[in-house]
Protein backbone atom coordinates (compact mmCIF):
# COMPACT_ATOMS: atom_id res chain seq x y z
CA UNK A 1 0.00 0.00 0.00
CA UNK A 2 1.80 3.46 -1.01
CA UNK A 3 -0.03 6.79 -0.09
CA UNK A 4 1.44 10.39 -1.11
CA UNK A 5 0.04 13.73 -0.33
CA UNK A 6 2.26 16.57 -1.74
CA UNK A 7 2.63 20.24 -2.32
CA UNK A 8 4.00 20.50 -5.33
CA UNK A 9 4.81 16.50 -7.17
CA UNK A 10 3.19 13.91 -5.91
CA UNK A 11 4.30 10.53 -7.45
CA UNK A 12 2.85 7.03 -6.12
CA UNK A 13 5.50 4.72 -7.93
CA UNK A 14 8.03 5.74 -10.40
CA UNK A 15 11.11 4.30 -12.51
CA UNK A 16 13.66 5.78 -14.52
CA UNK A 17 15.85 3.25 -16.75
CA UNK A 18 15.19 0.64 -14.16
CA UNK A 19 12.45 -2.27 -13.32
CA UNK A 20 9.88 -2.50 -11.05
CA UNK A 21 7.77 -5.84 -11.02
CA UNK A 22 4.86 -6.18 -8.16
CA UNK A 23 3.66 -9.68 -6.97
CA UNK A 24 1.25 -11.16 -4.68
CA UNK A 25 3.37 -12.11 -1.70
CA UNK A 26 0.92 -15.02 -1.13
CA UNK A 27 0.43 -13.77 2.92
CA UNK A 28 -2.62 -11.72 3.07
CA UNK A 29 -3.08 -11.81 -0.96
CA UNK A 30 -3.73 -8.40 -1.19
CA UNK A 31 -2.66 -6.33 -4.01
CA UNK A 32 -1.09 -3.19 -4.94
CA UNK A 33 -3.44 -0.08 -3.75
CA UNK A 34 -1.88 3.02 -4.60
CA UNK A 35 -3.35 6.38 -4.01
CA UNK A 36 -1.82 10.30 -5.09
CA UNK A 37 -3.38 13.55 -3.63
CA UNK A 38 -1.97 16.69 -4.59
CA UNK A 39 -2.38 20.35 -4.91
CA UNK A 40 -0.45 20.72 -7.71
CA UNK A 41 1.38 17.39 -10.37
CA UNK A 42 -0.14 14.47 -9.37
CA UNK A 43 1.01 11.01 -10.96
CA UNK A 44 0.08 8.01 -9.41
CA UNK A 45 2.27 5.29 -11.67
CA UNK A 46 5.00 6.60 -13.95
CA UNK A 47 7.19 5.08 -16.27
CA UNK A 48 10.31 6.81 -18.45
CA UNK A 49 13.41 6.70 -20.30
CA UNK A 50 12.87 2.97 -21.10
CA UNK A 51 11.94 2.23 -17.50
CA UNK A 52 9.69 -1.13 -16.68
CA UNK A 53 6.80 -1.23 -14.17
CA UNK A 54 4.59 -4.40 -13.98
CA UNK A 55 1.91 -4.03 -11.88
CA UNK A 56 0.55 -7.63 -11.52
CA UNK A 57 -2.72 -8.75 -10.95
CA UNK A 58 -5.91 -6.54 -9.27
CA UNK A 59 -3.85 -3.07 -8.44
CA UNK A 60 -6.14 -0.58 -7.30
CA UNK A 61 -4.93 3.08 -8.35
CA UNK A 62 -6.24 6.43 -7.51
CA UNK A 63 -5.26 9.96 -8.17
CA UNK A 64 -7.09 13.08 -7.52
CA UNK A 65 -6.58 16.70 -6.57
CA UNK A 66 -3.85 18.60 -8.45
CA UNK A 67 -3.70 21.05 -11.50
CA UNK A 68 -2.68 18.07 -13.14
CA UNK A 69 -3.73 14.42 -12.71
CA UNK A 70 -2.36 11.17 -14.04
CA UNK A 71 -3.18 7.61 -12.51
CA UNK A 72 -0.46 5.49 -15.29
CA UNK A 73 2.04 7.05 -17.62
CA UNK A 74 4.32 5.53 -19.35
CA UNK A 75 7.02 8.65 -21.50
CA UNK A 76 9.91 8.14 -23.08
CA UNK A 77 10.08 4.48 -23.88
CA UNK A 78 8.99 3.49 -20.64
CA UNK A 79 6.41 0.93 -20.35
CA UNK A 80 3.46 -0.10 -18.05
CA UNK A 81 1.90 -3.52 -17.90
CA UNK A 82 -1.64 -4.43 -15.42
CA UNK A 83 -3.05 -7.29 -14.96
CA UNK A 84 -6.14 -8.71 -15.09
CA UNK A 85 -9.08 -6.52 -12.31
CA UNK A 86 -7.14 -3.34 -12.80
CA UNK A 87 -9.37 -0.82 -10.17
CA UNK A 88 -8.28 2.52 -11.76
CA UNK A 89 -9.90 5.90 -11.04
CA UNK A 90 -8.92 9.31 -11.37
CA UNK A 91 -10.38 12.96 -10.72
CA UNK A 92 -9.87 16.45 -11.84
CA UNK A 93 -9.70 19.01 -14.91
CA UNK A 94 -8.21 17.63 -17.61
CA UNK A 95 -7.21 14.41 -15.47
CA UNK A 96 -6.08 10.93 -17.54
CA UNK A 97 -6.38 7.63 -16.55
CA UNK A 98 -3.69 6.12 -19.08
CA UNK A 99 -1.49 7.99 -21.07
CA UNK A 100 0.74 6.76 -22.80
CA UNK A 101 3.74 9.71 -24.47
CA UNK A 102 7.01 9.80 -26.21
CA UNK A 103 7.21 6.08 -27.37
CA UNK A 104 5.85 4.85 -24.11
CA UNK A 105 3.83 1.56 -24.22
CA UNK A 106 1.12 0.24 -21.84
CA UNK A 107 -0.53 -3.09 -22.05
CA UNK A 108 -3.67 -3.86 -19.85
CA UNK A 109 -5.43 -7.05 -18.99
CA UNK A 110 -8.72 -5.71 -18.18
CA UNK A 111 -10.58 -4.52 -15.41
CA UNK A 112 -12.85 -0.85 -14.00
CA UNK A 113 -11.09 2.77 -15.37
CA UNK A 114 -12.77 5.60 -14.92
CA UNK A 115 -11.91 9.66 -15.40
CA UNK A 116 -13.91 12.66 -14.13
CA UNK A 117 -13.79 15.80 -14.19
CA UNK A 118 -13.78 17.85 -17.56
CA UNK A 119 -11.68 17.27 -20.15
CA UNK A 120 -10.70 14.19 -18.31
CA UNK A 121 -9.74 10.98 -20.74
CA UNK A 122 -9.39 7.50 -19.37
CA UNK A 123 -7.04 6.30 -22.30
CA UNK A 124 -5.19 9.06 -23.79
CA UNK A 125 -1.95 8.60 -26.18
CA UNK A 126 -0.02 10.56 -27.93
CA UNK A 127 3.22 11.50 -29.88
CA UNK A 128 6.09 14.35 -30.55
CA UNK A 129 8.13 11.82 -32.61
CA UNK A 130 6.41 12.00 -36.23
CA UNK A 131 7.85 8.94 -37.33
CA UNK A 132 9.42 5.71 -35.42
CA UNK A 133 7.76 3.34 -32.78
CA UNK A 134 4.22 4.50 -31.89
CA UNK A 135 3.13 5.58 -28.05
CA UNK A 136 0.64 2.33 -27.67
CA UNK A 137 -1.91 1.80 -25.67
CA UNK A 138 -3.34 -1.88 -25.88
CA UNK A 139 -5.58 -3.85 -23.75
CA UNK A 140 -7.59 -7.14 -23.85
CA UNK A 141 -10.42 -8.41 -21.21
CA UNK A 142 -13.16 -7.64 -19.75
CA UNK A 143 -13.51 -4.05 -19.47
CA UNK A 144 -15.67 -1.09 -17.77
CA UNK A 145 -14.28 2.17 -19.28
CA UNK A 146 -15.79 4.94 -18.25
CA UNK A 147 -14.39 8.50 -19.94
CA UNK A 148 -13.49 9.28 -23.60
CA UNK A 149 -10.44 7.80 -25.66
CA UNK A 150 -7.69 10.12 -27.51
CA UNK A 151 -5.15 9.24 -29.87
CA UNK A 152 -3.09 12.32 -31.10
CA UNK A 153 -0.26 12.21 -33.82
CA UNK A 154 1.89 8.89 -33.93
CA UNK A 155 0.14 7.51 -31.32
CA UNK A 156 -2.25 3.96 -31.59
CA UNK A 157 -4.93 2.91 -28.96
CA UNK A 158 -5.91 -0.74 -29.31
CA UNK A 159 -9.06 -2.17 -27.01
CA UNK A 160 -10.12 -5.72 -27.60
CA UNK A 161 -13.17 -5.63 -25.36
CA UNK A 162 -14.46 -9.25 -24.20
CA UNK A 163 -17.51 -10.88 -22.64
CA UNK A 164 -19.55 -8.54 -20.15
CA UNK A 165 -17.73 -5.51 -21.27
CA UNK A 166 -18.96 -1.77 -20.82
CA UNK A 167 -17.58 1.44 -22.56
CA UNK A 168 -19.27 4.56 -21.68
CA UNK A 169 -17.63 7.66 -23.54
CA UNK A 170 -16.55 9.47 -26.77
CA UNK A 171 -13.60 8.83 -29.15
CA UNK A 172 -11.21 11.13 -30.68
CA UNK A 173 -8.40 10.86 -33.06
CA UNK A 174 -6.37 13.64 -34.60
CA UNK A 175 -3.24 13.73 -36.33
CA UNK A 176 -2.29 10.09 -37.72
CA UNK A 177 -3.66 8.63 -34.17
CA UNK A 178 -4.97 5.68 -34.26
CA UNK A 179 -7.91 3.62 -32.14
CA UNK A 180 -9.35 0.22 -33.16
CA UNK A 181 -12.02 -1.44 -31.01
CA UNK A 182 -12.92 -4.46 -31.58
CA UNK A 183 -15.72 -6.12 -29.07
CA UNK A 184 -17.55 -9.11 -28.05
CA UNK A 185 -20.66 -9.62 -25.95
CA UNK A 186 -20.12 -5.80 -25.15
CA UNK A 187 -21.87 -2.47 -24.68
CA UNK A 188 -21.33 0.86 -25.63
CA UNK A 189 -22.83 3.57 -24.61
CA UNK A 190 -20.82 6.45 -27.03
CA UNK A 191 -21.70 10.03 -25.39
CA UNK A 192 -20.50 12.31 -28.29
CA UNK A 193 -19.04 12.84 -32.01
CA UNK A 194 -16.40 9.99 -31.73
CA UNK A 195 -13.73 8.51 -34.66
CA UNK A 196 -12.52 5.08 -34.66
CA UNK A 197 -9.44 3.79 -37.37
CA UNK A 198 -11.64 0.24 -36.90
CA UNK A 199 -14.33 -0.95 -35.31
CA UNK A 200 -14.85 -4.99 -35.21
CA UNK A 201 -18.49 -6.41 -33.33
CA UNK A 202 -19.56 -9.63 -32.42
CA UNK A 203 -23.00 -9.79 -30.65
CA UNK A 204 -22.52 -6.14 -29.11
CA UNK A 205 -24.67 -2.96 -29.46
CA UNK A 206 -23.75 0.33 -29.32
CA UNK A 207 -25.87 3.42 -27.49
CA UNK A 208 -26.16 7.02 -28.28
CA UNK A 209 -26.67 8.98 -25.63
CA UNK A 210 -25.85 13.00 -24.48
CA UNK A 211 -26.52 16.03 -26.23
CA UNK A 212 -22.81 16.36 -27.65
CA UNK A 213 -23.08 15.33 -31.03
CA UNK A 214 -22.59 17.76 -34.25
Amino acid sequence: RVEVDGESISYGLAVENGTIKVEDSGVSGEKIWIQAIGKASVVAVRSTSGGTIDLGREATILASGGTSVLGIYANDRGSVTAGEKLQLSVEGANAKGIIATGRGNISLAGGTIQASGAGSSALFADNTYASGTASQINGNGTFKLLGDVSANRNSEIGMTFSEGSFISGATQITGAGKINYDLTDSDWNVTGDSALTTLTMASSNIHFSGTNFS
